[in-house]
C-alpha cells in the first residue's frame, strides 16, 4: 500500500492507529472523522510529508497532537488541533507555535483545550499561532479549558494575561463564522471590530464577560448566539457608543445602522442579563434590526428590557419574562398584513 493516497477510517471504534500508518509516504487524505475512541495520534505522523488533508471532526477523545505536526507544510485541512490538558505531557505535545508554521491551513480549524493560568500562557505560546496570516480559514472555534478557581484574587491577577492571550489569537478579517467556548476574560480581545467579513458568531460559557465586544455595525452578520454568559448584564455598554461614537466601527463600515444583516438572534442561559444597553442615552434608530426575523430567548428571567424589531416573523420565549412583548414591539408589529408571528412561551 506505499502508493495509497486516500486512507478513510472514519467511525472506528479505535484508540490508537497502526504505526505502519507513517510508511505511507505518499498518503495525501487522512479521515479519522467521528473516531469518537481516538486517544492519540502516532507519534511519527511528521513523516507523512506529503499529507494536506488530516480530519478529525468528531474525535472527541483526542488528548493531544504529536509534536512535528508543523513540520507537514503541504497540510491543508486540521480540523481539530488538541493542546495537551496535562502539564507533564506540554512538552511531547504540538504547541501553538507549530500550528503557525502550517500557513496554508484552509476551512474549518477548531482549537481545544487551550489555558489561563498565568504561568501557562508563555508556555503555550499563543503568539505562535498567526491565526491572522490564515486567510483561508472560513470558521474557527476556539475553546478553553473549563478551570473552577477558589481564589478570586487569583483570577484578577490574571485577568491581563488573559485578556493578551486573546489579543494574540485574531482570525484575518476574512474569517467566515467564530465560535469562542469558555474563555475566561473578563472582556473581549479588540479584534472582534475587525470581523468586517463575519455572518455566523457564537459565544458561550464565557462566564467572566459582562458586556459584549462591539458588534452592531458588523456589515455582513446574519446570526448571533449568545449562551451560558452567566455575569453577562448588558449587550453593550450604552447606545451612544453603539450608533455614532465608535471611531473602529466606522472605519470598519461607513453604514450608521444597528446590527444591518442581523436575521437571526439567540439568547440562552443568561440568568443574570437585563436589557440590551447598560447607559439608555439616546432614543433607538429607526434603522436598528432592519432584517432580523428570528428571536429567541431561553432562561434570561431577568431581562425585561430590548430595543424594537420591527420585521420580526419569529418569537421565541422560554423560561422568560413576558415583559419584553411590549419591549420589542410585538403588539405593534404583530397587525402588520405581512407579519405571520409565532410565540412560544414556556415558564
Amino acid at each position: 500500500m506505499k502508493h495509497l493516497r486516500y486512507l478513510d477510517l472514519s467511525v472506528n471504534p479505535i484508540e490508537r492507529l497502526p504505526n505502519w500508518i507513517v510508511k505511507l509516504q505518499n498518503l495525501e487524505t487522512l479521515d479519522l472523522s467521528r473516531c469518537e475512541s481516538l486517544v492519540e495520534l502516532p507519534r511519527d505522523i511528521k513523516k507523512l510529508i506529503n499529507l494536506r488533508h488530516l480530519i478529525l471532526k468528531g474525535c472527541n477523545k483526542l488528548a493531544r497532537i504529536p509534536p512535528g505536526l508543523g513540520d507537514l507544510t503541504c497540510l491543508r485541512t486540521l480540523s481539530r488541533f488538541v493542546l495537551s490538558k496535562n502539564n507533564s505531557m506540554l512538552r511531547d505535545s504540538a504547541g501553538l507555535s507549530e500550528l503557525g508554521k502550517l500557513k496554508n491551513l484552509r476551512g474549518e480549524l477548531e482549537i481545544r483545550n487551550m489555558r489561563c493560568e498565568q504561568d501557562m500562557v508563555s508556555e503555550l505560546n499563543y503568539d505562535g499561532a498567526v491565526l491572522k496570516e490564515k486567510r483561508h480559514l472560513y470558521l474557527l472555534t476556539l475553546h478553553w479549558m473549563s478551570i473552577e478557581r477558589e481564589n478570586s484574587d487569583a483570577v484578577a491577577e490574571e485577568s491581563d494575561v488573559i485578556i493578551k492571550s486573546m489579543e494574540a489569537l485574531q482570525p484575518h478579517s476574512s474569517l467566515k463564522q467564530l465560535v469562542v467556548d469558555g474563555y475566561p476574560g473578563g472582556r473581549f480581545a479588540s479584534w472582534f471590530h475587525s470581523l468586517t467579513n463575519i455572518v455566523n458568531l457564537i459565544l458561550s460559557h464565557c462566564d467572566r464577560c459582562q458586556h459584549l465586544p462591539p458588534l452592531d455595525h458588523l456589515p455582513f452578520l446574519k446570526s448571533l448566539e449568545v449562551s451560558g454568559l452567566r455575569n453577562l448584564e448588558h449587550i453593550s455598554e450604552d447606545m451612544v457608543k453603539d450608533f455614532a461614537s465608535d471611531e473602529m466601527m466606522s472605519a470598519a463600515s461607513p453604514s450608521t445602522t444597528f446590527f444591518p444583516s442581523l436575521e437571526s438572534l439567540r439568547l440562552s442561559h443568561c440568568p443574570n442579563l437585563k436589557g440590551w444597553w447598560r447607559n439608555v442615552t439616546a432614543s433607538a434608530s429607526a434603522s436598528s434590526f432592519p432584517c432580523l426575523s428570528a428571536l429567541s430567548i431561553w432562561n434570561c428571567p431577568n431581562l425585561t428590557s430590548m430595543p424594537l424589531y420591527p420585521n420580526l416573523d419569529i418569537l421565541g420565549l422560554v423560561e422568560s419574562s413576558w415583559k419584553m412583548i411590549m419591549e420589542i414591539g410585538y403588539c405593534d408589529c404583530a397587525t402588520a398584513a405581512h407579519q405571520q408571528s409565532v410565540i412560544k412561551r414556556r415558564i
